[in-house]
Order: C-alpha cells, then structure tokens, then sequence
C-alpha cells in the first residue's frame, strides 16, 4: 500500500507532491550536512586535546585536569603519524602540497584522509 506510486499521487496529504528522488537528495543532503557538523566536531576535539597537551607540556601547573593532556596528545600523535605511513596512498592524493597533507594527517588523522580515499574511490567508480 505504501509502496504504491498511484497511492500517493491520488493521496490528499502534501508529501504526496513530492516524488521520491527530491526525498532520496534531501535526506542525502541533511545527512551530508550532520557529516560535515560532526567532522567539524571532531577536528576542533583533535585541536583542543593537542593545544590542552601542548599548554600541559610548556606549564605544567596551570591545568589540573583529571587525565594527562601531554599523554593523551602524544598517543594521538603517535596514531596520526602511524595512520600517515600506513595510509600514505591516500594522504597524497590531497591537492595542494604533500607537507600540508602530512601536517593535516598528523592533526586530524582519518578525518582528513578518508574523505580524499572516499572522492577517489568515486571518482575511480565512475
């Protein structure tokens, strides 16, 4: 019954003017724009963990935070430039220079890789 095109359009309920493919792009849209929020997210957590290690490093007795910042930034890094090794195909794949890529890994790991490794596996797709 649901599935029924005919259903719909003789339907006196105001979705039935909307056709499937403007559903499809408007969910994909929002979806793209939650992903893009979350990214967003995540790349500020990457940069407040990193400056709350850095800040930790260079005085010590300004921050009392129930965890250890250097630790935790460090143990980061150390994930981000493995994920540079190991992901290196991808992380070339970035258009502008390969050290700001580097630099961009080494920052925000596979937040900024795995959207470059997704375009080219769509690109390759297509």
């Amino acid at each position: 019954m649901y599935g029924d095109k005919t259903a719909l359009q003789h339907s006196k309920w105001p979705c039935a003017l909307i056709d499937e493919n403007t559903i499809n792009n408007s969910h994909e849209k929002a979806k793209l724009e939650m992903n893009a929020t979350l990214v967003g997210i995540f790349k500020l957590a990457c940069l407040v963990l990193l400056g709350l290690g850095l800040t930790d490093a260079l005085w010590p007795d300004l921050l009392d935070l129930p965890f250890e910042p250097t630790r935790a930034a460090l143990v980061l890094l150390l994930i981000h430039a493995l994920e540079v090794l190991f992901a290196f195909k991808h992380v070339r794949l970035y258009k502008g220079p390969l050290a700001i890529s580097v630099v961009l890994t080494l920052l925000f790991g596979l937040l900024h890789w795995k959207p470059l490794a997704r375009a080219a596996a769509k690109e390759q797709h297509d």
